[in-house]
């Protein structure tokens, strides 16, 4: 009994509070901890931390994987007929990464340069992708020469026509690979041009360079600087981006309103600990000149790490939002005359124009690969391009108790807006979008990142998993406690006998009814009714 009464119930609260303490107390710890080490900066010592040392040279295994789309009916295009494309790859390159940096503002701010080089991996791409394939692709900056046509005098737009005319290349081109990509390739049609004494002017005005490709110019080289928040004073402002090539905002010939050039969001590269699932995330692009708004999608485990999927947010479809911030292009040429395809005076839907941030301005359009999430008439207007699926998607996961990503898969598609002008050779040419590349830039996390999120994981798992049994245990002990001296209590009543063996002796009294509050009424006394006899009288 005394096992019962005492030292149940004591066990039992000491078991509450201790699981109280560890459901509240580790997790504060970790989380302590995160926030004392989840910064950008010095050790006591004067020397790196380990997170800076990460960021400076990751160590992720990061790819950059490319499939070019070649034209195989260059000529009927010109005369009218639907383009038809053949994909081939991947052509993959090896990404590495390295940092220049200068601490500012006592440490809370960082200016740094990332450094990107690529290189080709034959390991990696298809087995019949080289560098030298020949693939046939829209001619990026004829475009530039066709609107300058346009809007030129009789002398310029007559030599323009006139080398057109003669040129067995126009409107595509054929090229090796590795030039389309980074080694940049002499467009000799553009080239010819530009000799013309008089339009000579025309293309130095429009910076027509002298050679040209995609990614021309940005292997082993940066995208610009970054200003950031270092996390030293607090860890949610970490990767905060404040500056982009020592611009606080856009100037006027990015975009086409105030809203989309600003500045903000992170910097893509590192995110704040303790994420919220319905905390969204804006990510300043600095290839694509802007934010782009990311929320959660769902949420997985991905190599034992729990982690948040993110993808881009719904509002990034949205048209009319997206004209509100000033992404909307008034000028944008007509490809579809259906509004529910093209809006008014903004690109088709799904796309993203990015001509006034790219350099030279060509008119370039950004998707999801095989036009994902764009309607279908865009897919249509292109023969042998594979249907969309969810592996075209981008999306990246992130650990949200600490902020590191695990994985990240940015698919896009590189897209050129063919228009004939006013040329006259050109004049059967029907306006068309016609995607030339799309890729994946793939981030996956090394092991030691996962070995450190995986014990992260793993203790607060094991940290709520013994609290939770711990105070069941405290919270079971207690309320047997209370069970059993309820049972016990009931039992000694069902026990206790209801009749005493003295009680069977004495004599059971019934007592009487008080007389005195008993009235008795008597019976009426009918008293006889005497008739006596009437003397008649004679009459």
């Amino acid at each position: 009994m005394k096992l019962v009464s005492t030292i149940l119930p004591i066990a039992g609260a000491l078991m509450i509070v201790f699981g109280i303490v560890i459901l509240l107390a580790f997790p504060t710890y970790i989380a302590r901890k995160i926030q004392s080490e989840n910064y950008l900066g010095h050790e006591p010592n004067g020397s790196l931390n380990a997170m800076t040392k990460s960021w400076l040279t990751p160590t992720y295994d990061m790819k950059l994987a490319i499939w070019v789309y070649s034209v195989t009916n260059a000529k009927a295009v010109v005369d009218g007929a639907k383009p038809h494309v053949v994909e081939k790859g991947p052509y993959t390159f090896i990404e590495k990464q390295s940092k220049n940096y200068t601490f500012l503002i006592g440490d809370e701010r960082i200016l740094y340069f990332n450094n990107h080089t690529y290189h080709f991996s034959s390991n990696d791409s298809c087995l019949t992708c080289f560098l030298n394939d020949k693939v046939t692709v829209p001619n990026i900056l004829l475009q530039k020469l066709i609107d300058a046509h346009d809007e030129a005098g009789f002398a310029i737009k007559f030599a323009i026509e006139e080398a057109i005319k003669l040129a067995n290349e126009s409107v595509f081109l054929t090229v090796n690979v590795g030039d389309l990509l980074f080694n940049g390739y002499d467009d000799p049609l553009v080239s010819k041009i530009c000799h013309y004494p008089l339009v000579n002017t025309i293309c130095k005005s429009l910076g027509i360079p002298d050679k040209i490709g995609l990614f021309y110019g940005q292997n082993n080289t940066d995208d610009g600087s970054y200003l950031i928040n270092t996390g030293l004073k607090a860890a949610t402002d970490l990767g905060k981006l404040y500056a982009w090539k020592n611009m606080t905002i856009l100037p006027g010939k990015y975009w086409y309103g105030p809203q989309a050039r600003m500045i903000n969001g992170t910097d893509g590269q590192l995110f704040s600990p303790f994420l919220l699932p319905n905390q969204k995330l804006t990510i300043f692009v600095g290839q694509i000149c802007r934010s782009v708004d990311m929320e959660v999608t769902g949420a997985q485990v991905f190599r034992g790490v729990d982690t948040y999927e993110y993808s881009p947010a719904k509002s990034m479809n949205d048209v009319e939002f997206q004209r509100s911030l000033g992404f909307c292009n008034p000028l944008s040429p007509i490809y579809f005359a259906d509004p529910e395809i093209q809006p008014r005076n903004c690109s088709p839907k799904g796309l993203m124009d990015i001509s006034s941030c790219a350099p030279n301005n060509p008119r370039i359009y950004i998707s999801q690969p095989h036009f994902y999430g764009s309607p279908s008439a865009l897919g249509s207007a292109i023969d042998g391009l594979a249907r969309p699926s969810e592996n075209d998607r981008t999306y990246v996961l992130i650990n949200p108790f600490v902020g590191v990503v695990t994985e990240a898969m940015r698919r896009s598609q590189l897209n050129i807006g063919v228009l004939p002008g006013k040329i006259p050779t050109l004049s059967k040419l029907k306006p068309s979008i016609i995607p030339i590349i799309w890729l994946n830039e793939t981030a996956i996390f090394d092991e030691e990142t996962r070995g450190l999120l995986t014990q992260v994981s793993f203790f607060t798992k094991i940290s709520t998993f013994v609290g939770i049994i711990v105070l069941s245990l405290g919270c079971f002990l207690i309320l047997l406690t209370i069970g059993t001296l309820l049972v016990k209590k009931y039992y000694r009543k069902v026990e206790e006998p209801l009749i005493n063996d003295d009680d069977e002796e004495e004599e059971i009294e019934v007592p009487l009814p008080n007389a005195s509050l008993i009235v008795i009424q008597e019976a009426p006394v009918i008293q006889p009714v005497v008739v006596e006899p009437v003397a008649y009288q004679a009459i």
